[in-house]
């Protein structure tokens, strides 16, 4: 009778499995700390974003400003159709 070979079936389906679940554990780690991190840097920018309205730059100014970089000089043409 043939001895029995628990080591070796450990080997072909238990191990594959302890690396997926351990990697894919690693890998959602990952992934999520950066999703977290991107949030809380989107917090901090909206937290900051009022101290820096208060420097003295008003919504107009910056109209103005945004309109005089830009070429905004343009006519409405009728596409022909085919």
């Amino acid at each position: 009778m043939a001895p029995p070979r628990g080591g070796l079936n450990f080997l072909r389906g238990g191990l594959p499995f302890i690396v997926l679940t351990v990697g894919g554990w690693l890998g959602i780690s990952h992934f999520l700390s950066g999703k977290f991190e991107l949030r809380d840097a989107q917090q901090r920018y909206v937290e900051l974003k009022p101290a820096a309205q208060n420097q003295g730059a008003s919504l107009e100014a910056e109209l103005e400003k945004t309109q005089r970089r830009l070429n905004l000089d343009y006519e409405n043409k009728p596409v022909p159709k085919l």
